[in-house]
């Protein structure tokens, strides 16, 4: 999916449930969604006010790991805005 989505190389965690965060910037505001956005069941969206666990974190003994993007956090591209 995250080809399909033109996501940059930007920092990504993958969680020990084998799913996996992609860390972007926007200059636009967005809200919240889980699991809302047509064509792609499981995208959510975490913006202002929401929280993501990040790499290292430990949850119940399950660690989520950087995965990609040597840290740099990119802007999201226009496919995903267009989503959004």
């Amino acid at each position: 999916m995250l080809d399909m989505l033109g996501l940059p190389d930007s920092l990504r965690v993958d969680t020990p449930s084998g799913g996996r965060h992609v860390y972007l910037t926007s200059a636009k505001p967005h809200r919240n969604r889980v699991g809302t956005i047509p064509g792609f069941p499981g995208l959510d969206v975490r913006a202002e006010g929401g929280y993501v666990v990040g790499p290292g974190s430990t949850i119940d003994g399950a660690t989520y790991t950087a995965s990609g993007g040597a840290g740099h956090v990119f802007g999201n591209p226009g496919t995903v805005s267009g989503l959004l």
